[in-house]
């Protein structure tokens, strides 16, 4: 059980800490649910307390691997997606204080490259913001 439990959470984990792929809240929540049914049936209701620990641990590494910021991409796209269509140039600013970027001007449109870090790993990561009269218009991350 424990054996499975553990297998069940390697993916994400693997997902989250080696490939630097920053998965969404739902995924965690359709994961455990799928996971825990899994687990549920696998053990059927003979070792109810065995199969609630084996829950339990499965939710606390999910848990973990969801709110830990493993990397610098995670805490830059966490900051990213709250960027807004509308937001003006001031509040993209504050929202991704400390990151660098790069600016290019081409009538009408204005378009800001930010970058979360220079290390070899994540080194082409770039968040691109494009805006207009002053307001957000569109974003993209573009991944190393």
């Amino acid at each position: 059980m424990h054996v499975l439990t553990a297998g069940l959470v390697v993916m994400p984990a693997f997902y989250e800490i080696v490939v630097a792929a920053v998965l969404p809240g739902h995924f965690y929540l359709g994961y455990a649910a799928a996971s825990g049914g899994l687990i549920w049936l696998w053990e059927g209701r003979q070792r109810t307390k065995h199969v609630l620990s084996c829950l339990v641990a499965m939710a606390v590494s999910l848990a973990c691997l969801y709110w830990i910021p493993w990397t610098s991409r995670k805490v830059f796209l966490t900051k990213f997606r709250r960027i807004e269509h509308g937001m003006s140039v001031g509040s993209v600013d504050t929202l991704l204080k400390g990151h660098e970027f790069t600016e290019s001007l081409s009538p009408p449109a204005r378009v800001r490259s930010y970058r979360h870090s220079r290390s070899g790993r994540f080194d082409s990561d770039f968040g691109i913001v494009r805006f207009q009269d002053g307001h957000v218009v569109g974003t993209e991350f573009l991944p190393d």
